[in-house]
């Protein structure tokens, strides 16, 4: 990078909005093209990107004035696109589980109760999530809002959308985990 690394770093950890400014369009498009090789999509990929200067404004005081800005923004959205893929693969987990769950169970009259009585525990598991992680996961799977519509909507990121979603996905494969043991 032709720009003073350390000095733009010093600016930053100082609350300089145009060294933040500069750093944002010095590396920008690179790391949305780099976050996308790992996600394949434009549009997550610019999330994570816009995640990850967001999260070093909010800890810019905390940085390292000796830090070599280009390598920690590098490895921030790597890792961050490494957390988004997880939580997809979680997700797809979860959605096989219990697709697989509903088909098997419909064979039978015996096996319609025990769907009744999963649907129930389903249920019930929505309703024991906490708070705001409940709010978002009846918006993104029951309601089918996208997710930056819920962040708009909640005034919070797409990455604690992401985030409350990935909560209340632990707590309702806990319970169906436990249910389908009985089965």
């Amino acid at each position: 990078m032709d720009v003073n690394d350390h000095s733009l770093t010093l600016g930053l950890i100082t609350g300089n909005k145009q060294s933040y400014l500069l750093l944002y369009k010095v590396f920008y498009k690179d790391l949305c093209r780099y976050a996308c090789k790992f996600v394949n999509n434009p549009h997550v990929a610019e999330d994570i990107v816009q995640e990850t200067f967001l999260k070093i404004w909010r800890l810019r005081k905390n940085i390292n004035p000796d830090l070599r800005l280009a390598a920690y923004l590098h490895k921030s959205v790597r890792n961050n696109s490494i957390d988004y893929i997880k939580n997809e693969n979680r997700e797809k987990q979860v959605k096989e589980v219990l697709s697989n769950r509903r088909w098997s169970l419909i064979n039978d009259h015996e096996m319609l109760e025990k769907e009744n009585e999963l649907y129930n525990r389903l249920h019930k598991a929505i309703d024991s999530i906490p708070g705001k992680s409940k709010e978002v996961f009846k918006m993104s799977k029951i309601k089918g809002i996208k997710h930056k519509e819920i962040a708009v909507q909640l005034n919070i990121t797409v990455k604690g959308v992401e985030y409350h979603i990935s909560r209340a996905l632990k707590c309702v494969t806990k319970e169906i985990t436990n249910y389908s043991r009985t089965l």
